[in-house]
């Protein structure tokens, strides 16, 4: 007879090998405890290792961030915006690995063993690549010379653009507008020739400060080759067409008109040029800010003038527009 109080609790050896499955489940039953306790466990140091490797991605770019500021040391003002772009894409690169590597971490089943690996690569590059001055040096002389031809396709599309402007104040049809055309492609054959020219070259420097030396020259060219090319434009439009005067009194104005009227369309071409400047463009701000700085002086010499009242409101909104901009660009470089 069998005792039941016993078989609730423990099956008899008769009914175990009668009943295997319930046999192996009891067991299992019973080492839950134990099991559970070494998945804790094993959670625990997982955790551990997961809070470890969030932490050592945090160092590396902490340690980028403080070593960026002594790198940029080695450029001097020309160069700086460039190498900081540089800098700033392998310091984004580190904050995307930093990115995927938590994703990794919260989708483990999905991620095998050759992702791990590829990833560990990932972080050695970078952080070579990082450290590599010479490749820093050579990738900042590349973007030098890329972004001086595209500032130079700038001014050239600017000047056109002027051009073009300037002829639309002539009927198309009328004998003044060929006379103006011809006129103007003549005025600015030279100095546009001279602005290609300057884009074709190509930079050799075999350091970074014969690199700075040839920045510096190619910006005084071109900064020079764009005014002439202003003034050009306007000089022939002024001989050319023939402006009405509203009023009589400002007949001995004209030529003060003229120049209001020439720093007006400069004012222009300044703001659509300032609205498209990326904050990597110190350079380029630069070039702007000296402009309008020039602007602003002359400007201010006219102001000395006894000007109709007309003129004295263009005048005012051409330094106010020109003071706005200039702190603008002050405020962003």
């Amino acid at each position: 007879m069998i005792d039941s109080s016993n078989s609730e609790d423990i099956p008899s050896e008769a009914a175990a090998q009668a009943t295997d499955p319930i046999k192996r489940l009891y067991a299992q039953i019973q080492r839950m405890p134990e099991l559970i306790g070494q998945a804790r466990t094993v959670d625990q140091v997982l955790l551990n290792r997961f809070q470890d490797l969030k932490g050592h991605a945090r160092e590396v770019i902490h340690q980028f961030k403080e070593e960026k500021t002594d790198i940029l040391k080695r450029f001097d003002n020309w160069l700086v915006p460039i190498a900081k772009e540089v800098l700033d894409e392998l310091l984004q690169d580190a904050e995307q690995l930093k990115r995927n590597l938590n994703q990794k971490l919260e989708h483990l089943p999905q991620i095998e063993e050759k992702d791990w690996v590829e990833h560990a690569k990932r972080w050695n590059h970078l952080y070579t690549k990082w450290h590599d001055r010479k490749a820093l040096a050579d990738r900042v002389l590349a973007l030098v010379a890329d972004r001086t031809k595209q500032l130079i396709d700038k001014d050239i599309q600017v000047i056109q653009d002027y051009q073009s402007q300037s002829l639309a104040q002539v009927p198309e049809q009328s004998e003044v507008f060929e006379d103006l055309k011809e006129r103007l492609a003549q005025a600015t054959e030279s100095p546009l020739k001279q602005l290609f020219a300057l884009r074709q070259q190509t930079p050799q420097p075999t350091s970074l400060p014969q690199a700075s030396e040839w920045v510096a020259k190619v910006q005084a060219q071109r900064e020079t080759y764009f005014d002439q090319l202003l003034m050009k434009i306007d000089h022939v439009v002024k001989e050319t067409v023939q402006i009405e005067e509203e009023e009589s009194d400002f007949i001995s104005f004209t030529e003060d008109e003229g120049e209001i009227v020439f720093m007006e369309r400069e004012l222009h071409q300044i703001k659509l040029m300032v609205a498209n400047l990326k904050p990597h463009q110190a350079s380029e701000m630069q070039f702007m800010l000296a402009r309008l700085e020039e602007l602003l002086d002359h400007a201010e010499q006219l102001e000395t003038t006894a000007l109709p009242k007309t003129l004295q409101k263009r005048l005012s909104k051409i330094k106010e527009i020109s003071s706005s901009l200039c702190k603008q660009l002050e405020e962003n470089s």
